[in-house]
C-alpha cells in the first residue's frame, strides 16, 4: 500500500519502516510521511533534522529549490501506492537530472494529508565525490527541462498565482547554476535563454 525509494549505496535505520507504520497508524489520512535523514560524507555525518511544516510550505520550498524543510530526492519519503496508480504519476524520460523533483511535486499536488516519522533516518552516502550530485555538468542542464515540466505542470494546476514568487527564486537557482556551467567548460558565447526571464510583480 506504501512506496519507499532506497538508492542502492545508501542505508536505512533498522526501525525505518516501523516508524513509517507507526505515523501512518496514528494518522490514518496522511497521503505522504517524510522521515529524517544524514548526510554521510568523508568529514563525518551531519545531521539533518525533521522539520514539520504544511503542504504548501513544503511545495515552496522544493518549488525555489532551497531544500531546507526537506530533500528533493525520493528517499526518506514514504508514499501511498494509490495515489501514483490513480493519478498515473510517472517519472519523465525527458530529462535525467530532476526526475526525482518532479515526480515528488506531481504527487504533492495531489494530496491533502503529509505526515513525518522523526524517528525514522535515512543514511544519505555522499563520500564518493566522483557521484553526478557532486558536479556542475551536462546533466544539470537537465534540470532546466525539469523546471520547464514543473511550470506547465502549476499552470495545468491552476496555481501560478500561489506559486508566482517560488517559481521566480527558482528560476534565480537555475540561473546560476547555468552559467557556471558555462564558466566550468570553458563555454565562450551560448544563446541566453527566454526561460531565465524573472518577474516578481
Amino acid at each position: 500500500e506504501w512506496i519507499v525509494f532506497v538508492d542502492a549505496d545508501d542505508i536505512i535505520s533498522d526501525d525505518y519502516l516501523l516508524g513509517i507504520n507507526n505515523a501512518i497508524e496514528e494518522c490514518p489520512s496522511v497521503e505522504i510521511v517524510f522521515c529524517s535523514y544524514c548526510l554521510e560524507t568523508k568529514k563525518g555525518i551531519i545531521i539533518k533534522p525533521l522539520l514539520k511544516f504544511d503542504l504548501d510550505s513544503c511545495c515552496r520550498d522544493l518549488i525555489e529549490k532551497k531544500n531546507r524543510l526537506l530533500s528533493s530526492a525520493l528517499w526518506s519519503k514514504s508514499f501511498k501506492r494509490s495515489i501514483i496508480t490513480e493519478k498515473k504519476i510517472r517519472f519523465s524520460s525527458d530529462f535525467n537530472m530532476g526526475e526525482d523533483l518532479f515526480f515528488i511535486i506531481q504527487f504533492l499536488f495531489e494530496i491533502n494529508n503529509i505526515g513525518f516519522a522523526s524517528n525514522s533516518v535515512y543514511f544519505w552516502n555522499k563520500t564518493n565525490e566522483e557521484i553526478m550530485t557532486h558536479s556542475c555538468n551536462i546533466y544539470r542542464c537537465d534540470d532546466i527541462k525539469c523546471y520547464q515540466a514543473i511550470i506547465s505542470l502549476i499552470n495545468k494546476n491552476g496555481l501560478e498565482k500561489k506559486f508566482h514568487k517560488s517559481i521566480n527564486i527558482g528560476k534565480m537557482y537555475l540561473q546560476n547554476l547555468y552559467y557556471m556551467y558555462i564558466r566550468n567548460n570553458n563555454i565562450k558565447e551560448m544563446s541566453p535563454f527566454a526561460f531565465f526571464n524573472i518577474d516578481f510583480e
